[in-house]
């Protein structure tokens, strides 16, 4: 079963591993619990730690910029950092930066202005950021 778990996991971002247990077969009872333990176990944190590798390989930048405004339009108003989502979006597409020629050799990001600390997935829209904006 807990190759199913793995694979719903994996099929669908949007659910918990909670729902990718009960689909797996667990006792919708137990797991939570279930969940919890085999998120833990050390090769399951490895396949999905290798899947997400591979998703974040495949993202292109239409896909991460939807990534982006999916979380701008989960901020609050009020969130002094929600214009800069939109500043990455705009300098991932080449649209902010770019000089005439389309070269980014010119193009400076400061990573430190960015507060990302109230998205769902941090660490991943930090390394596709540095990546997108050629910040390595």
């Amino acid at each position: 079963m807990e190759a199913k778990f793995i694979a719903f996991l994996q099929s669908d971002p949007d659910q918990n591993a909670t729902q990718a247990a009960i689909k797996a077969g667990y006792s919708p009872k137990s797991a939570s619990q279930i969940a919890w333990q085999l998120m833990r176990k050390p090769k399951i944190k490895d396949e999905i730690e290798a899947f997400n590798k591979r998703k974040r390989e495949e993202i292109t930048k239409e896909d991460y910029v939807d990534l982006a405004m999916n979380d701008y339009r989960s901020l609050e108003a009020t969130e002094p950092n929600k214009p800069r989502f939109l500043d990455i979006a705009g300098k991932a597409l080449g649209y902010i930066g770019a000089n005439n020629e389309g070269n980014r050799a010119n193009q400076t990001v400061n990573l430190t202005q960015i507060n990302i600390s109230g998205t769902e997935n941090q660490p991943e829209l930090w390394e596709l950021t540095r990546k997108l904006l050629g910040n390595d």
